[in-house]
């Protein structure tokens, strides 16, 4: 049976997968929504816009990934999905959907986003801001000392890991790291995050917001992460409701994902086991 479309370009994806994996290259640029991405215009004069990473595993997109992905609004000139094909907590669980299939599947929201898609092999933030930095800088061709700021956009838990110090092997390691993290002079990164909020514990949620802020700022200056209600509804969506209706059977899971996700979803079976 010949090779489908489908076909030639999850193996194509594959080995750009594995060229990160293998150290051959730090990122790659999978997807772009416009050839001059990401300048605006092939003739565009002016320096790079700031770059909202929406980062997460993408197992599989949701429609909360859709809305996070434009939480970050004028403050940013370009959008990047970003896969990493290694994570410090998660491994590929059974019936989970593989990179390939992932990296299909975020570009169907990309669409949606008008964003890029990338692969990048680093478990954490202030690991991947640096590849981000000279990466941005080689494709919009200019230096990396122009510098003009990483927005990374999250989910509260993903801000809670970023803040951890078992991440960084103690508190002192993580305050230096985050300072440059959020220095101006350093990655000049910022955080947009998405409110998560849960039935029943929405107490427990603001006070985890509190706390979270309270800590953030001891590594950066006000402003640099910033609170965003994406909308009640949105805020409940996670991918792992996704993974638990459809191995369920349970049809409700078509609600929290765009109509092209949830054909992709169910072609290729994912999720069933």
């Amino acid at each position: 049976m010949p090779a489908t479309a489908d076909d030639e370009q999850l193996a194509a994806d594959e080995m750009l997968i594995k060229r990160v994996q293998s150290g051959a290259s730090a990122f790659e640029l999978v997807y772009r929504p416009s050839p001059s991405w990401p300048r605006s215009s092939p003739q565009s004069i002016t320096g790079p816009p700031a770059l909202a990473i929406l980062d997460s595993s993408f197992n599989p997109p949701t429609r909360a990934h859709l809305a996070l992905a434009s939480a970050a609004g004028e403050a940013a000139g370009a959008r990047l999905l970003l896969l990493s094909v290694r994570n410090a907590d998660k491994a590929l669980a059974p019936g989970d959907a593989t990179y390939a299939q992932r990296l299909a599947m975020m570009r169907l929201i990309a669409e949606d986003a008008d964003a890029a898609v990338g692969l990048v092999d680093a478990p954490t933030f202030v690991g991947k801001a640096g590849i981000l930095r000279e990466a941005y800088a080689t494709l919009h061709g200019t230096k990396t000392s122009e510098n003009p700021g990483l927005v990374f956009l999250l989910g509260l838990d993903t801000l809670e890991r970023l803040l951890a110090h078992r991440y960084y092997g103690s508190p002192d390691a993580m305050h230096a790291a985050l300072t440059r993290f959020f220095a101006l002079d350093g990655d000049n990164a910022s955080v947009v995050c998405a409110r998560r909020l849960m039935a029943g514990d929405t107490i427990v949620s603001e006070e985890k917001e509190q706390n979270l802020i309270k800590t953030a700022e001891e590594v950066a200056s006000p402003g640099r992460v910033s609170l965003v209600d994406i909308g009640d509804d949105l805020a409940r969506y996670s991918s792992s409701e996704v993974r638990k209706h459809v191995k369920e059977d349970d049809q409700k899971w078509k609600i929290l994902v765009t109509e092209r996700i949830a054909d992709y979803i169910t072609r290729h079976g994912l999720y069933r086991v």
